[in-house]
Order: structure tokens, then sequence, then C-alpha cells
């Protein structure tokens, strides 16, 4: 009798230390919940809690009527969401877990506050095979600086590449940058240039990298675009050259510069030149995201 009271005594023993084995501690809960719009998205937040006694955090929210669940590391205090609308607004839960082979201990379910995301923008492609030509005559353009005996700046907008444009080289020659200004009565839009070279055998003073300023003043200037270095003086004379811009710029004047020519020379010279607005087409990232959401 006194041998199987032992006996009994183990096992009870025994199966409460397995009991204390099998148990899992509630987890700490995190605090301090918030929520902050991002573009086609949100930022999640929360301040862990001091004693870590938690294996890891899940956030979960609502995405066309379905529950997306995101495990994130005891280590970490915030979650970025993408893929989210601005029409809709979202709240997020979030909450801490312990958890064995067959259980798992869920803490306190925290809740933000309602979110809607920020819009997506709106974007410019811009088309450099689709060109308008803007008007642009003699009376609208200065040049900087400009050779008295030859090659005077009408000639730069004639629309005949055979006659050219010339700065200064006998006399008032200055270093480069040179420059042509064109003058508008209201914002313009320009985005490419097209030009000719002197229709000669000589490379010397034709530009190998150009620049736009731009002002609404005429005082003033921005830099605004620069071109590659080292652009190729190679193409035959006879051949129209386009040069895009990275887009369109508005504005009522603008400064066309030379900033370096073949040969290094302190002039410039050009067979004809015009300026052009590129085509534009406008793409909604909202509404495609709301098509693919």
């Amino acid at each position: 009798m006194k041998k199987i009271f032992c006996l009994l005594f183990i096992g009870m023993a025994l199966s409460a230390c397995k009991k204390e084995e099998n148990q899992i501690s509630m987890p700490s809960d995190i605090s301090n919940v918030s929520v902050e719009p991002r573009v086609g998205g949100a930022v999640v937040k929360w301040t862990l809690p001091q004693d870590s006694n938690f294996l890891y955090a899940e956030v979960r929210y609502t995405k066309k009527g379905e529950i997306v669940k995101t495990n994130v590391s005891k280590y970490t205090d915030s979650l970025l969401v993408t893929g989210l609308l601005n029409k809709l607004d979202y709240t997020f839960e979030i909450q801490t877990f312990n958890k064995d082979l067959t259980r798992i201990e869920g803490g306190t379910v925290l809740t933000t506050s309602a979110v809607k995301p920020i819009r997506r923008s709106i974007q410019t492609v811009y088309l450099p095979l689709q060109l308008t030509k803007l008007a642009v005559t003699n009376a609208m353009i200065q040049t900087y600086t400009q050779e008295s005996t030859e090659g005077h700046k009408e000639n730069l907008v004639d629309e005949n590449k055979s006659t050219y444009w010339h700065s200064a080289w006998s006399a008032g020659v200055q270093p480069l940058p040179h420059w042509i200004t064109i003058t508008y009565k209201d914002i313009t839009s320009m985005g490419a240039i097209k030009y000719y070279f002197r229709q000669n055998a000589s490379a010397n003073g034709r530009p190998t990298q150009f620049a736009l300023d731009k002002s609404n003043d005429g005082i003033t200037w921005t830099r605004v675009w620069t071109s590659s270095p080292n652009l190729s003086t190679s193409t035959a004379v006879a051949n129209e050259i386009t040069l895009p811009f990275d887009k369109n710029y508005q504005a009522k004047y603008f400064k066309l510069l030379v900033l370096a020519t073949q040969g290094n020379t302190t002039y410039v010279t050009l067979g004809d030149m015009s300026f052009h607005t590129m085509g534009e087409e406008l793409t909604d990232l909202e509404e495609i995201e709301e098509n693919n959401y």
C-alpha cells in the first residue's frame, strides 16, 4: 500500500512539472500605437515594453475584405505598409504573442485611428519625338557676344542653314560662356532645341555643351538644365541636330548658353537654330493603382 502511494505521488509530481514546463507566459503589451499617412501607404508606430517579454508582434488590417497579417520582430517599433489607396480609410491592429510548439498566447489588441494614405502623383512623361516649334524672331533674341563684320544674329533664326551666326572674334571678344536670350510676352513652355552647324568644313566654334537658364523678369536667372559634355561635332553639316531637355520649362525669358566648344575657342558659330516644346503625356499613378488593387 505504501508503495502504491509513493508511485501515485511521484506521478502527480511529474504531471505537475510537465504542466509547468508547458506553461507560456502572457506577453507584455506594446503601447502608444499610432499611424501616419504616406504616399500609397501608411506607417504604423508603437512603443516597445521595457521587459521585451514577447516573441513577436502581429500587425493586421483589412484589404479588399480580407485580413492581411504581417509579423514583425520584437525589436521593431514601426512598420511601413504599402499598396493602399487614397480613396479608402484604413485602421491597423497590433498584438504581441508568445508561443511554443503547441500553443500561442496573445496580448492585448491595440487599434490605431483611421488613416487615409496620401494620393499618388500624376506623372508627366515628356515626348522628345513630338516637338512643336515655337515662334522666335530676330526682335526676340539677343546674343552675347556678336561679331560686327559677319554672322549677324538674325541669321540664327532665319530658317536658312546656309546663313550663320558668329559671336565676336575680331573685337569685343569675351571668354565662354556665350549665350542667346529669347524674350516672350507671356509664359512659354520650352523643352528642346534644334540646330545646324555652320555650313563649312571647320569644326572649331561648334558647341559641345549647352545649358539653359530661365527668368520671369529678365534680371534674376536660374540654371534649370545642363546638357551632357562633349556633344558630337562630327554630324554632317547638312543634318539638323535635335537636343531635348529633360522636361519642358516655363518662363518669359530664356537664356541658352554655350558652355564649351570644339577647339576650346572663345567664339561660337552656328548655321541655324529653332526652339520647341516637347509633347506631354500625363499618367495618373493613383488611378493605375486603383485599377490593379
